[in-house]
């Protein structure tokens, strides 16, 4: 069903004669094109094709055959006030189903649009002002993009790992003297290799690098003397 009239107040239908010789008649009502009926010499003409409405004025499309009482116009129902939903009333149950998935948006003429669903593990990625959004796959981080490995040191009393990523295990030579052993060996021994020793005046150096692993002292500022901490932290970056 479409083209048909709401919120419209009916009217004991108004009947109106009008002479010929002129495209414009005027209507004793405000009305709507749908809600008139216009015949001329008895044969109805087509609303919104023949002829159109606008408030009291009725505008048909060519001009009336001259004569007294040439036409006819039938009123049903006035303009009124056109229904409107109020806000916030429109809920989930009063919405039209839709698939599963689908989002609601509006496209580039502002009008509802929807976004077809996506696939698991996807994203939202916008494609700026005038073109929908859509679901695509997240760009992954390459491996240059990460660190490759990482741990924290407790080297105050027997040497243990607190917590660690791509590391084996930590190997006490001595006084401010270690090895870490990576789980995931590096391509070359051109890798990143940075560690700090959280208690002050205190410092890490690299003493060998290897793919395997890199040895390592923790030494005074003062004086470069080999000195134990309870707070070091490693990190290495590089090709594996």
């Amino acid at each position: 069903m479409s083209n048909y009239l709401t919120g419209l107040a009916q009217l004991n239908p108004q009947v109106k004669r009008h002479n010929g010789g002129t495209a414009t008649l005027t209507l004793d009502e405000n009305g709507t094109t749908n809600a008139t009926m216009l015949y001329v010499n008895g044969v109805a003409q087509t609303p919104g094709i023949d002829f159109n409405v606008s408030g009291t004025t009725l505008t048909c499309t060519s001009t009336l055959p001259a004569g007294t009482n040439i036409a006819t116009t039938i009123q049903y129902f006035n303009t009124g006030i056109v229904n409107t939903v109020a806000d916030d009333s429109i809920g989930l149950a009063q919405m039209a189903s839709g698939v599963d998935g689908n989002l609601i948006s509006y496209d580039a003429s502002g009008n509802p649009a929807h976004v077809a669903t996506g696939s698991a593990g996807q994203v939202l990625t916008s494609a700026g002002a005038g073109a929908p959004p859509t679901f695509a796959t997240a760009s992954s981080t390459s491996a240059d993009e990460k660190l490759q490995a990482w741990c924290h040191i407790d080297a105050s009393g027997t040497i243990s790992l607190a917590d660690s990523f791509n590391v084996t295990s930590v190997t006490d030579h001595g006084t401010g003297d270690h090895t870490v052993t990576w789980d995931t060996d590096f391509a070359s021994v051109n890798y990143a290799f940075v560690g700090t020793a959280g208690a002050s005046q205190r410092f890490v150096m690299a003493a060998t690098i290897a793919t395997g692993s890199v040895r390592f002292y923790v030494m005074l500022s003062s004086n470069g003397a080999l000195s134990d901490t309870d707070d070091i932290s490693i990190i290495a970056s590089g090709d594996q």
